[in-house]
């Protein structure tokens, strides 16, 4: 026979009897927690006839929908009911923008009594992220990425009861979805329309003025006027007024806030949104408590492993409020209640850890006060008190005796039961202060708490948890979700608040107080469920699925038993004593098995229940032996006192025999350390120790709590596909690019991505190849998309250099989206999450040339990322780099991996080129005249070391002494514009300019004057002609060991030349250092000017031959320390390196 408690439920509004099972009247209640299902609602509940709780107009409704909208807390595309009576649409900041023309005429039109309407979308595009861990932290789920949003009409499609909906197969999605999976995907189908989370794009301007239209209409047949008769001039006809209360005033509201998605915040924390975790507490400090904090600290991104939040983290830290009530419900704290609270914090072993300063901006312990909390609600705060008693709960009225209201004044409600007690022992119900067991519980401490946690999210904003809550999954997209929710009570379509998210000073929330007054300032959630159907407001405080925070309660109530999730609890009991037909999972599964992808456990009450019979005390090692010692002393001896209790011993050791003393008696050298043994353990362990054991020590593969602050990315890691040979033959390449169905011989998208860089490049050039190029290049992008959702094609180059596949697609999209900008926008983020975080290299040792195409990456995505730290990145990675390994040349040393300072190491021709390319790029997004300065360096020092003028031949790896070759310009270049209107020019003055001059159409030379490297050349309508002269000064640059570089910061510099064919060995004086420029006889330079023997251009220099070895054939090894000449002086001639003579 079935034994399980049930309570039976009279709905309300429809007079219907359900009764589940056979009934058990019993209660399961304690501080700031209930057991919802487990209340007697029968006997108690008093609105029984249909009685409206309406006291709004219809007018205040719109007011209050169209201010909730406008504040962006309505991302829904749920409709607004036809009985708010709206004329238009109103303009919905939190859904994206949408096309007028593609919605329906009755979404935008007037609400009828046949059609309820639809807001209209103006706010940022969504994109929605395929989350899943990324290589190599593939050991644990990914944390979310920040700020992203979770999208409750997705969820609610999947998961939603009433729609004949499983919770076993919403986890499912939810895991999926969320990442949890973590590589383990079984379906092999595509789940796309399983991806719930989204990231919003920046969009600090909205394309429309939200303004507030407040004008009623009339809608439809009334249920009921005002006067008894249907009078179609009433305006609010149809809205069912609470008998013998009076409308509310017209609702005062302040300017809604404006909408701002996480991308467009200049911190990750929105101020207008708090991310606080709000939790009320009565009695005695426990298991229960610690484990919800627990939780807390071991799925929430707090950051407690580090010393110090870092300012640049791009995470919003949650915080926790534990507001603990330090006597009975109906008490009034004395003066000294929050100096005592903390000593009673402080000698707890379940609290004391939490009051550790790690924990200090994380966790704080608040005073809970009745009337200071009342008082700081200004719907009530001047009415409160005309209430003879606050404890009101469905009607269920309970008076206090006069000796015991001074912190509660209030009146009864009319039409209620009243129950008084004036029992004044310990235990009674006016001095619980926590639950015992199941048949005494907290009631008021109960009721107290269903007005606190509406008090505390009007207040201070954030989220409720009762509890009786365990935290199981980072709540990151609830938070981005800027609606307020419930949950839905099991099968009925009432809200359970043990999860409440409400916005402080929220139009919603006025509501709520100013109908809970007029209602008896009942809180309970079958009230509030009252108040929002009565005024069609429910869609306003969304109630999810309870598969979300209650996994089990529907089982427990005898539904969806044919197809239960992970576990199955046919009571919740269950979690505390697994059956044990059942207990072989918490051990073979552990915390992976347990509700996975809901975010919490609501395990309803059982306070008394331990969560570990065996070593019910915190265990968190030796730091803190001492609340652990205490826990165990205060554990052996309740277990002794029972044992006393079932065999009683002898009270005495005068009752003893001698024969029996020892039996008893502790011996001084017995006493010693307890020594842990499996075989203390029980042997089948229940759902809550495992829980429990995982939340307290880590141990499970799905911790959090101590991950990275920055999330790591929330896409997927992806890898080659077996087979793939990357030396394949070009021919089958070339024709796979020419046609995505040929067979992939090489299944790498690294190697098509060049092609599409040259084939760019090609329609730049010549346009009538335009066409045939961007058609090739969708059957690549098509193909690259399907890869990538695959986890195919993505090795080693492709995760280092995806940027440059990035910016052709954005030249697709800027130039050739044919449509596809959602194709080509969601390849460019694949591409990112799946490739390396280039945020994270300059701390590791990198291969040259995948660094210098890297430098570009972060930039290259900030045009779909808007995150300014991408840019903040990429410009001090690129500083640190020459830092750390540049050279005069302009490039940094990297003969295969970054190399340093040191003079016998090379550079790659390709790591020059690449980076001339990612320095071109970021100064097109980034501005700073420090790029270009630095490709200039580059351009005419380093590239020409390596290059013959005809540029068929080249030296593969160039070293320090030998990079110092330069294009030979001029001091003076004149430069002619013909326009056929008046304009500004801008030509880059480079920083190694001194005393520069312009002269402009033949006039006076006048000193250049850049803005930020650029010179301003005001042309007019016609021809414009100007000459720019250019000077610079010899400068040197000292190096280790005292080798200099000359000149080094213009493109007239040079490099000591070194040729292991002659003699090389010399220290210089740099004061002799004289420049040398004997132009052509013809008058013009020679093109290519590095060529051998063409540049003008020397440096004669004093030095004298020092000792110097060899390091091998053809370089140097380390230049000496203080070396001595070793011969007469004489006069050196440097040639750029390259040139020769």
């Amino acid at each position: 026979m079935d034994t399980r408690t049930h309570t039976p439920y009279q709905d309300p509004r429809t007079k219907r009897w359900l009764l589940p099972d056979p009934i058990l009247f019993t209660f399961f209640m304690l501080s700031g927690s209930r057991s919802r299902d487990n209340r007697q609602w029968t006997d108690n509940w008093q609105s029984t006839n249909e009685q409206s709780t309406l006291v709004f107009r219809r007018e205040d409704l719109q007011r209050i929908w169209k201010w909730e909208i406008a504040s962006g807390h309505f991302p829904s595309s749920q409709p607004i009911p036809k009985q708010i009576g709206l004329k238009t649409a109103p303009l919905n900041p939190a859904l994206p923008r949408q096309v007028r023309s593609s919605i329906k005429a009755s979404r935008i039109g007037l609400g009828t009594e046949e059609k309820d309407i639809e807001t209209y979308g103006v706010g940022p595009k969504r994109t929605y992220l395929d989350i899943q861990s990324v290589y190599p932290n593939v050991a644990y789920p990914p944390r979310p990425v920040p700020g992203s949003v979770a999208d409750m009409d997705t969820i609610m499609k999947y998961c939603n009861f009433s729609a004949g909906k499983y919770v076993r197969d919403c986890l499912e999605i939810l895991r999926v979805g969320g990442g949890l999976d973590n590589g383990r995907r079984t379906r092999r189908g595509n789940t796309d329309d399983w991806k719930y989370i989204y990231s919003e794009l920046n969009a600090t301007e909205l394309q429309h003025d939200i303004t507030l239209d407040t004008t009623p209409v009339n809608v439809g047949t009334p249920r009921q006027a005002l006067n008894g008769a249907k009078d179609e001039s009433d305006l609010d006809a149809g809205l069912t007024k609470k008998r013998n209360a009076e409308w509310e005033t017209q609702v005062i509201l302040p300017s809604p806030l404006k909408y701002r998605p996480s991308a467009s915040l200049d911190h990750p924390c929105d101020s207008e949104n708090p991310r606080i975790f709000h939790m009320f507490w009565t009695g005695p400090f426990t298991d229960k408590p610690y484990l919800a904090l627990m939780s807390f600290l071991y799925t929430q991104n707090t950051g407690i492993h580090l010393k110090d939040w870092p300012e640049e983290s791009s995470v919003c830290r949650p915080q926790f409020w534990l507001w603990i009530n330090p006597g009975p419900a109906a008490s009034v704290p004395n003066p000294s209640a929050q100096r005592d609270m903390f000593a009673q914090l402080k000698t707890s072993p379940w609290a004391s850890p939490f009051l550790h300063p790690r924990f200090k901006d994380v966790i704080k312990f608040k005073l809970w006060n009745t009337t200071e909390q009342l008082d700081g609600i200004p719907e009530i705060k001047d009415e409160w008190r005309s209430f003879k008693t606050l404890f009101n709960s469905g009607g269920h009225v309970i008076s206090v005796p006069s000796e015991k209201k001074d912190a509660a004044p209030s009146a009864s409600a009319n039409e209620t039961t009243t129950t008084t007690t004036s029992k004044a022992d310990d235990d009674d119900m006016l001095n619980r202060t926590g639950s015992k067991s199941s048949s005494s519980y907290d009631r008021l401490s109960v009721i107290l708490s269903d007005m606190a946690r509406f008090i505390l999210c009007h207040r201070f904003g954030g989220i409720y948890l009762d509890a009786d809550t365990i935290f199981l999954r980072d709540w990151e997209e609830l938070w981005g979700w800027k609606g307020a929710f419930a949950y839905r009570w099991s099968r009925l379509e009432k809200y359970n608040t043990a999860v409440l998210k409400m916005h402080k000073g929220s139009a919603l929330g006025t509501f709520l107080f100013r109908t809970a007054l007029k209602n008896g300032l009942d809180f309970h959630p079958m009230s509030v469920s009252m108040y929002t159907a009565d005024s069609f407001l429910e869609p306003l405080l969304l109630r999810l699925p309870d598969a979300l925070f209650d996994s089990a309660w529907l089982n427990t109530e005898n539904y969806q038993r044919d197809r239960p999730p992970q576990p199955y609890f046919t009571e919740f009991a269950d979690f505390f004593e697994t059956p044990t037909q059942n207990s072989a999972a918490p051990q073979a599964l552990g915390f992976d098995g347990f509700f996975k992808g809901a975010y919490s456990y609501h395990f309803h009450n059982f306070w008394w229940k331990p969560f570990d019979t065996v070593r019910n005390w915190p265990d968190l090692g030796p730091r803190f032996k001492v609340g652990e010692t205490a826990a165990r002393a205060a554990l052996k001896a309740a277990l002794e006192a029972e044992k006393k209790k079932q065999n009683p011993r002898p009270t005495s050791l005068s009752d003893l025999d001698d024969d029996e003393d020892d039996e008893y008696l502790v011996h001084e050298e017995e006493v010693e350390e307890e020594v842990e043994s499996v075989d203390d353990d029980k042997r089948d362990l229940d759902w809550s120790t495992d829980v429990r054991i995982v939340h307290t020590r880590g141990t499970s593969q799905y911790v959090w709590g101590v991950g990275a602050v920055v999330a790591p990315p929330a896409v997927p890691s992806l890898t080659s596909t077996t087979g793939c040979e990357p030396g394949a033959n070009q021919a089958v390449l070339w024709s796979w690019w020419e046609d995505a169905n040929a067979p992939p011989a090489i299944c790498m998208i690294h190697f098509r991505v060049f092609p599409a860089v040259g084939r760019r490049c090609m329609t730049e050039a010549n346009s009538s190849l335009t066409d045939s190029v961007v058609s090739a290049m969708f059957k690549f992008v098509t193909l690259a998309n399907t890869m990538l959702k695959a986890g195919q094609g993505v090795e080693a180059w492709t995760q280092t250099r995806w940027e440059d596949f990035v910016i052709s697609l954005q030249w697709l999209y800027d130039n050739h989206p044919n449509g596809q900008e959602a194709l080509l926008i969601d390849t460019m983020e694949r591409l990112k999450w799946s490739g390396v975080p280039w945020e994270k290299v300059f701390a590791k040792q990198w291969h040259g040339v995948n660094l210098a195409e890297g430098l570009k990456a972060l930039p290259s995505t900030y045009r779909f990322t808007h995150n300014q730290s991408d840019l903040d990145v990429a410009s001090s990675g690129w500083d640190l780099l020459f830092q750390y390994h540049g050279r005069p040349s302009g490039i940094y040393a990297a003969d295969e991996y970054l190399a340093g300072l040191g003079a016998a190491r090379g550079t790659e021709l390709c790591l020059v080129v690449e980076t001339m390319f990612s320095g071109s790029y970021l100064y097109q997004i980034i501005g700073d005249p420090k790029f270009p300065d630095r490709v200039e360096r580059i351009t005419y020092n380093a590239l020409p070391g390596t290059l013959t003028g005809s540029m068929w031949s080249r030296q593969y790896l160039q070293q320090q002494n030998q990079i110092a070759a330069k294009n030979m310009n001029p001091d003076s270049l004149t430069t002619t514009i013909t326009a056929t209107s008046a304009f500004t020019y801008y030509v880059r003055i480079p920083s190694w300019v001194v005393g520069g001059t312009i002269s402009i159409n033949g006039g006076a030379a006048n000193a250049l004057s850049p803005s930020n490297g650029l010179q301003a050349v005001n042309a007019a309508a016609g021809k414009t002609s100007f000459v720019l002269n250019l000077p610079a000064l010899i400068t040197t640059v000292s190096r280790s060991q005292k080798v200099l570089a000359q000149n080094s910061q213009q493109p007239l510099a040079v490099d000591l030349e070194f040729d292991a064919t002659e003699a090389w060995q010399y220290a210089i004086d740099p004061a002799t250092l004289k420049f040398s420029n004997v132009p052509p006889a013809s008058g013009k330079l020679p093109s290519p000017v590095f060529d051998s023997g063409l540049s003008p251009l020397s440096i004669t220099v004093t030095a004298c031959p020092i000792s110097w070895a060899t390091a091998g054939d053809t370089f140097a090894s380390a230049p000496p320390t203080n070396p001595a000449c070793t011969g007469a002086q004489k006069t050196l001639t440097l040639t750029p390196y390259g040139v020769g003579t």
